[in-house]
């Protein structure tokens, strides 16, 4: 499956620092991670000072490279195959 390669060139022309320019990097590392320019924050939307939390605050703001993982570990399917083979737990048990 062919990953689409993000716009890496800013408003100078210059591209933006990877985390592989910094950090030694896992060699499966995904592209999105090699590139926190890939990211953009969340919600731009402004809230009553009285309301704001710090998560919100910390949200907005795109990731820098020294917050980007640098190495990945895929999650390992094994118990869910099995349990999609023998089916769930039921419990048949008298209900009063």
């Amino acid at each position: 499956m062919d990953e689409e390669k993000p716009d890496l060139s800013t408003e100078s022309g210059t591209t933006a620092p990877k985390t592989s320019d910094v950090y030694r990097v896992d060699k499966n590392l995904p592209v999105r991670f090699n590139n926190p320019d890939c990211f953009r924050g969340y919600s731009k939307k402004s809230t009553h000072p009285l309301y704001q939390t710090s998560n919100q605050t910390y949200g907005s703001k795109k990731p820098t490279v020294h917050e980007m993982p640098t190495t990945f570990n895929g999650a390992n399917r094994k118990f869910s195959e099995q349990k999609l083979k023998s089916g769930m737990y039921r419990d048949n048990g008298f209900n009063t």
